[in-house]
Parts: C-alpha cells; sequence; structure tokens
C-alpha cells in the first residue's frame, strides 16, 4: 500500500466531563493506536505517514490526553489515543482514563478494524501491556504489535527484545521498526492497513 493522502479530522478530549465512549459514527475501517507512555508513539506515526506533525510529541512523556483522528487514502479512520494510564496522573485521571479507552474499544470491536499496541523494543512488556493486550484478544480479531526504538538496541537486546515478547504475547503477529532509520517501515504500513 502507498500512503498518497493523510487528512487530520479533528482532536477530542471526551474524559473530562463523561466517561462513555465517543457519541459519533465511524464508517470507515479503523485503526486504533494503543501505546504506553514514553515509546515514541507520535514520532513512529508521523514516520509512517509521512508527516512531521500528524502526531504531536510533547517534551513530557504523559502529556497527551486527547484522542487525535486522522483519515488515510481516505478509506481509513485513524485514531490515536493517549497512553494508558500513566504513571503521574492522579488516580482519579488514570481511571477515568482507562474507562475511556476501553469503553471505546469495547463498543468498536464488532467494526471492520484493527488495534496496533506500539511498544519500546527497549524495555520489556510491562503489565499494562499484558492487560491491554489480554483485553483486546478477548473482543478484537486483528491485533498488530510495533516494536518501536529498534535503532537504541544491539543485536543481544533485539533477540531478547523478540523472545520477551513472544513469551507474553505467544499468538500476536510483531514488528520491528524504526523511526530513525525506518526500518521495516513498508513491512509496517503494509500490516497496519491490511
Amino acid at each position: 500500500m502507498e500512503i498518497k493522502e493523510v487528512k487530520f479530522i479533528k482532536s477530542v478530549l471526551e474524559f473530562e466531563k463523561e466517561y462513555s465512549p465517543l457519541k459519533f459514527d465511524i464508517d470507515k475501517k479503523t485503526i486504533f493506536f494503543l501505546w504506553r507512555s514514553n515509546v515514541g508513539k507520535s514520532s513512529m506515526i508521523n514516520s509512517i505517514l509521512w508527516s512531521k506533525n500528524l502526531a504531536f510529541a510533547w517534551d513530557k512523556p504523559g502529556k497527551t490526553r486527547l484522542i487525535n483522528i486522522f483519515e488515510v487514502n481516505k478509506k481509513f479512520e485513524c485514531l490515536d489515543f493517549p497512553g494508558y494510564w500513566f504513571a503521574v496522573w492522579s488516580k482519579w485521571n488514570k481511571t477515568a482514563l482507562r474507562d475511556m479507552i476501553l469503553g471505546y474499544l469495547e463498543n468498536n470491536a464488532h467494526r471492520n478494524s484493527k488495534a496496533v499496541m506500539i511498544l519500546d523494543a527497549f524495555v520489556w512488556p510491562t503489565s499494562l501491556d499484558e492487560e491491554i493486550y489480554d483485553y483486546l484478544t478477548e473482543k478484537w480479531k486483528k491485533i498488530l504489535i510495533i516494536l518501536n526504538k529498534t535503532d537504541k538496541t544491539n543485536q543481544k537486546q533485539l533477540s531478547e527484545a523478540k523472545k520477551k515478547v513472544e513469551e507474553a504475547f505467544p499468538e500476536a503477529k510483531y514488528i520491528l521498526y524504526s523511526c530513525k532509520t525506518w526500518a521495516n517501515k513498508q513491512k509496517a504500513i503494509e500490516e497496519i492497513f491490511s
């Protein structure tokens, strides 16, 4: 697949006032980007979609509190969620964010959609990553894991990361990626938008 057109649609801040899922319907194929804070999500999305500022990268992790929605090739609706329950947030905000993310995933599991989990190749999958994955495997048919920041690992570390991911998520399809070297970029595009 070739990325020909990317269009920013809107940003939504849902969980400040209410915790129900988003109210609008999406009739295109949907891609849900899920990530733990500080995994290089914004840089990865921007590099995949040939954009410099589509996904905004804050100077401090955990600042993203919006769902950013953008359209790719007029065929795919992409939803870029906040990093799941960032540690420095208050317990109330983390609960609200968790409920909003899981509520929206729950209501959209039946759609023609795919969940893309972004992990840091240098950091082992955490209990939060495993919680999200376990939840997704109960509801979703299409799940893709992207191990980002592979340029920061040597071969030994990368082999250990792959082994750990395969142990934690034995049935998951995953891709190694670097937004700096563009390693496996076309493969990532094909898998995300297949």
